[in-house]
């Protein structure tokens, strides 16, 4: 808002200044001007400058009044004043383009920070560094990879209210965006499905048992360890957008900031709590049903309603700033972890606190930063970087085994090669799918992949 009444104010003074000269030269021939070259004796001739030739001295041959002479007044009020009036659409227009421009410019560093963080979560799957040193790699997956999925769950939350926002709270958009949500989470389901099935029948398990756990899985924890994203990210967003026709986004966001708290003690800070058996037994009896506190309720409705509320509420803090508030932040990130890891014995390290700023300054960071207007397919990286999160398990499933046939332990001796193909194999299937969904034979099917 701050920037539109500055524009404004700016075209108003422009246009102001614009029909004010228009409007004095209109008027110019109406004002009265001293005849001084009348009142002026005229210059006799001096006869040594007259030409020889008296053909040339003669009067020019009148041919009456000019046809500027004759034209009214008022027509060159109407001319001037549809000048400024067009120097002002033009202006407007300008500054407009400039507006989109730098939002189109925000947009386009989130999708290019999109693709950044899907390879940070296919590093926390197959551990590039861990055949480099087995301590480096655990730190840095633990800690400043984890920034991915906050990422995620904040640039949805940003994007989706402020489309909620400009459709006045449409109900049907935000059933439409559900609707695709489930439908890609539905698709990913039953192709890990396939391999669960597989393994249930290979290892000779218990079809009941192996079922069960399945569907447990599906609607809490996510049909496969990375597919927890998307019914966490359907609850937030249906719970969010709930809440929001009854409060504001501040009081959803402290509201779910206790529950994040709450959360902490199920992941990385549970630890904390070993030694006290009635907290102990709250945890366990909450997981033996749902699984884990990393969910749409713990994890994804705070990270969600920080990202809406970074949509309502613009910080005043210049991107340099935000850039050495979110190192900062991603060092304390660095400490949380080691101090965690050393002194406690955490569960996971999905759910941290200084995740929180480093993750906000983040995204301040990339919506305010000037950025070049690089050559890139920003629609390429952000509909890749979905599609590399949910193909890349595949390739984690295929490479590790056939490379075991060549006697070679993939995951652990050639962890950067095993991260390096997982990531370009899962790229160029993403590509594949992508020129699918561009293919009107084909669309419909593809569509349900992203």
């Amino acid at each position: 808002m701050a920037r539109t009444s500055i524009f404004s104010s700016k075209l108003s003074k422009t246009a102001n200044r614009h029909l004010r000269v228009g409007f004095f030269v209109a008027i110019s021939p109406l004002i009265p001007h001293k005849k001084e070259a009348a009142q002026r004796p005229p210059r006799p001739l001096d006869p040594t400058r007259l030409p020889a030739s008296p053909s040339s001295c003669s009067p020019p041959v009148s041919r009456g009044p000019s046809r500027a002479d004759n034209l009214p007044v008022y027509p060159n009020l109407f001319v001037c004043y549809h000048l400024a009036k067009n120097i002002q659409d033009r202006r407007v227009e300008g500054l407009e383009g400039e507006v989109s421009r730098s939002g189109s410019q925000s947009i386009h560093s989130l999708d290019l920070m999109r693709f950044i963080a899907a390879i940070l979560v296919v590093c926390i799957h197959t551990k590039p560094l861990l055949s480099f040193n087995e301590d480096l790699s655990f730190g840095f997956i633990s800690s400043i990879a984890r920034i991915a999925v906050p990422f995620f769950f904040m640039t949805s939350g940003y994007l989706f209210y402020s489309k909620i926002r400009k459709r006045q709270g449409d109900p049907q958009y935000v059933v439409k965006y559900l609707y695709r949500l489930i439908l890609v989470y539905l698709f990913w389901s039953l192709v890990y499905f396939v391999y669960h099935a597989y393994v249930i029948y290979s290892e000779h398990q218990d079809v009941v048992q192996g079922l069960t756990s399945f569907v447990q899985n599906f609607f809490f924890d996510g049909s496969h360890f990375h597919l927890w994203y998307f019914p966490a990210l359907i609850f937030a967003i249906a719970l969010f957008y709930w809440l929001s026709r009854m409060l504001s986004v501040q009081t959803i966001l402290a509201i779910s900031f206790v529950f994040y708290l709450a959360g902490l003690f199920g992941d990385s800070y549970s630890g904390l709590i070993e030694g006290n058996s009635a907290l102990s037994g709250i945890v366990d009896g909450y997981e033996s049903l749902f699984v884990s506190t990393r969910n749409g309720l713990f994890f994804g409705l705070f990270y969600v309603s920080l990202g809406a509320f970074m949509a309502v509420k613009k910080a005043a803090i210049r991107p340099s700033v935000s850039a050495f508030l979110c190192c900062v932040s991603l060092a304390g990130l660095v400490s949380e972890f080691y101090v965690l890891n050393t002194y406690t014995d955490p569960v996971d390290f999905n759910m941290m606190l200084f995740l929180i700023p480093s993750a906000y300054f983040l995204v301040h960071f990339l919506l305010n930063a000037k950025w070049p207007d690089w050559n890139l397919d920003y629609r390429l990286l952000r509909d890749s970087s979905v599609l590399i999160y949910c193909t890349h398990p595949l390739f984690m499933i295929v490479y590790p085994k056939g490379f075991s046939l060549l006697s070679m332990n993939l995951e652990k001796n050639y962890s950067w090669l095993y991260f390096m193909i997982t990531l370009l194999s899962s790229f160029v299937l993403s590509f594949i799918l992508i020129r699918l969904r561009q293919n009107e034979r084909t669309s419909k099917l593809v569509r349900l992949t992203y």
